[in-house]
């Protein structure tokens, strides 16, 4: 977005960090009792695996993958993992400034605690924005709002307002997008939501020393991707 929206539809914005260099025992302990002191709750994430000993399935629960952090008011949220961590800004949405410099404030704070890696894998930005549309009668067409959204054939007799999730995989320079449109109740009485889910990524190996670049690079290319996926009458709704 060239210019702050006076009501951004944006209801979650999350930044990832992976890396190769993971982290030991010690350190995890270091960071998830940083972590215990600075947010409201903490959840142990892991991975199950089902086996079957016969017809009868026997579920084995390994040890934790990952540790989730909320705040009081469940607006901000930290995933600490082996190889990387998340953070995350629920609605309502403080601005770019603050969901950025948490990214990097957490990374100093593995740093300070003594994490020497130095070399990122995988650098993403998800912003998954839910566009509330008025219905006013049986003529709303989400395509007023969204441009990708499919063309649907005169022969199906459909209402145009209906359709399933629109993903798309495509390469924007040295960046990959995953482009989600779909439709979900809206929580405000007659209206639609037209969900615009965005993830912009890196794959390739970079100096984390260059993270505030890069998140700013990326963050530019998911607003020019947004922009040119919504249209005017979308833009009336949350200027």
């Amino acid at each position: 977005m060239s210019a702050p929206y006076a009501k951004p539809p944006v209801t979650e914005g999350i930044i990832e960090v992976r890396w190769s260099n993971a982290l030991s025992d010690k350190l995890l302990q270091r960071i998830r009792a940083q972590a215990v002191s600075r947010f409201a709750v903490e959840e142990e994430e892991s991975e199950v695996e089902i086996r079957f000993d016969g017809a009868t399935p026997v579920v084995a629960e390994g040890s934790p993958t990952s540790y989730r952090y909320r705040s009081a008011d469940a607006t901000e949220i930290l995933v600490v993992r082996r190889q990387g961590y998340a953070v995350s800004r629920l609605a309502p949405y403080t601005g770019w400034g603050d969901l950025s410099g948490r990214a990097l404030d957490e990374l100093a704070r593995f740093q300070k605690i003594g994490w020497g890696g130095t070399v990122r894998t995988r650098l993403g930005v998800r912003y998954i924005n839910r566009i509330d549309v008025p219905v006013t009668d049986a003529a709303f067409d989400p395509a007023d709002y969204v441009l990708c959204v499919p063309p649907r054939p005169a022969i199906l007799s459909a209402p145009a307002g209906d359709f399933t999730a629109i993903v798309a995989r495509v390469p924007i320079g040295d960046y990959f997008a995953n482009v989600t449109v779909s439709k979900q109740p809206s929580p405000i009485i007659n209206h639609v939501g037209l969900i615009v889910d965005i993830d912009i990524y890196a794959e390739t190996e970079a100096q984390l020393s260059r993270l505030g670049d890069e998140l700013a690079a990326i963050r530019d290319v998911k607003n020019a991707v947004f922009e040119g996926m919504i249209r005017d009458r979308a833009r009336e709704l949350f200027q």
